[in-house]
């Protein structure tokens, strides 16, 4: 499974769009200009995903869900 999704980005606060794919355990991002630039991977095994709440944004409207791992926790846009 794969597709686009955007994030807010930790630093800066601004959108971000990446190309996701679900591989295995695996969940790796891509620069959405060039699917063959990985740009991270975020392992899937032992996290709990969660449905937020929607947002309203400049680019519509968007619906969350977080992947909370014993790191971090990240929120994801569709």
């Amino acid at each position: 499974m794969e597709g686009l999704l955007e994030k807010k980005g930790k630093r800066l606060g601004l959108w971000v769009k990446r190309w996701y794919v679900v591989s295995g355990n695996d969940l790796t991002y891509h620069n959405e200009d060039n699917k063959d630039i990985q740009c991270g991977t975020i392992a899937l095994k032992g996290c709990v995903c969660s449905e937020g709440e929607n947002l309203l944004s400049e680019n519509g409207l968007l619906f969350p869900f977080s992947i909370e791992h014993k790191e971090r926790t990240r929120t994801l846009y569709c």
